[in-house]
């Protein structure tokens, strides 16, 4: 196709994917045809055309449903490693701006997408074009790609929502990255922590115990942050869906955050996760582990028995043992629902 027609075939496919609500199944089919040609014709084209590759992302993203495989297809090719590294600092922002609509319906390939954006850095500040014009606005490439992260962080509550297996993988990748960039990459490659319950094996990897700072507002802390307020809703709405949403992670090798997250809910929650997270919580593992300190567990199992709630507000009951499901309560201490259930 030549690339004249392309930009014509954008022009038209935009207008019409203005209102999919009216569009037929056999015009979203026709639409999709056109859309994985014009890609096609960007990514063949002589010379490198961003504006018409940026139109052809959104409109293969938004006909992705006439045929998701062959449109999955072409949207990986922005993903292999040559092509990050060459023309990343332009198309991971593109997918990024657009990846909702294939929560649902790709959910492995937008994991991939949040894999790519928050493993790897883009430092230039090389000046990039955003508009042209009589006033045209320029950006670079470090805050185009610091872009793609916080569009990403903005949509991760729809991915959760839809897809969650999927979700928590890219949860799982965001956060080793998270601990990479802050210092802790010694930790990336360490050995996941083992945890026995029962007759069951899960683990999670060690962080050193690496708090997210609140205020700097990072992409990798809002991603956490909307699990956990995903987790506390389902835990008080649909308690069923909090218990599965929690084993889909344990199945996993998630960081420690994310479990520390998942005790903080369950200290919040005990009625609805004890069944889950009460003899995990009183797993050897997870009673010596420093990467689950304060504040999701206590910080020393001789000296701390559980992490309760108390007229409203979090407080921590010491006593000198934990109490196994099914054993006797410690004399003289007061536990929480959490503790009274495990």
């Amino acid at each position: 196709m030549r690339t004249s027609l392309a930009y014509g075939l954008s022009a038209m496919a935009r207008t019409a994917l203005e209102d999919k609500e009216a569009i037929t199944p056999e015009q979203l089919t026709d639409l999709g045809t056109a859309a994985r040609a014009m890609f096609e014709a960007a990514w063949d084209a002589e010379h490198h055309d961003h504006r018409l590759m940026r139109s052809a992302i959104f409109a293969v993203t938004q006909t992705f449903d006439s045929d998701p495989a062959a449109s999955e297809r072409l949207l990986r090719r922005l993903l292999a490693p040559e092509r990050v590294e060459e023309y990343g600092y332009e198309d991971i922002p593109d997918l990024a701006y657009e990846l909702s609509p294939l929560h649902a319906n790709a959910p492995a390939f937008c994991s991939d997408v949040y894999a790519t954006a928050f493993s790897r850095n883009e430092d230039s500040n090389e000046t990039t074009v955003m508009t042209t014009g009589v006033v045209g606005l320029t950006s670079n490439r470090s805050q185009d790609w610091r872009g793609a992260r916080d569009a990403l962080a903005h949509d991760y509550p729809s991915f959760l929502e839809q897809s969650a297996e999927a979700a928590v993988d890219a949860l799982i990748v965001v956060r080793n990255g998270y601990v990479n960039r802050r210092g802790y990459g010694r930790l990336v490659e360490a050995e996941p922590q083992r945890v026995a319950v029962g007759d069951k094996q899960t683990a999670f990897m060690p962080d050193a115990g690496m708090r997210d700072i609140a205020m700097a507002q990072e992409d990798e802390s809002t991603i956490l942050s909307a699990f956990t307020d995903r987790l506390r809703t389902l835990a008080r709405d649909a308690p069923n869906d909090a218990v599965a949403l929690i084993n889909v992670v344990l199945d996993r090798q998630a960081p420690a955050a994310v479990w520390r997250s998942m005790f903080a809910v369950g200290a919040e929650h005990p009625d609805a996760l004890s069944s889950v997270l009460g003899e995990l919580s009183t797993a050897p593992e997870v009673l010596n582990s420093g990467d689950l300190a304060p504040p999701s567990l206590p910080s020393s199992p001789r000296r701390t028995a559980c992490w309760a709630q108390t007229n409203g507000a979090r407080s921590r009951t010491r006593s000198s043992q934990w109490r196994p499901r099914g054993g006797a309560a410690a004399t003289g201490t007061t536990s929480s629902p959490l503790c009274r259930r495990i």
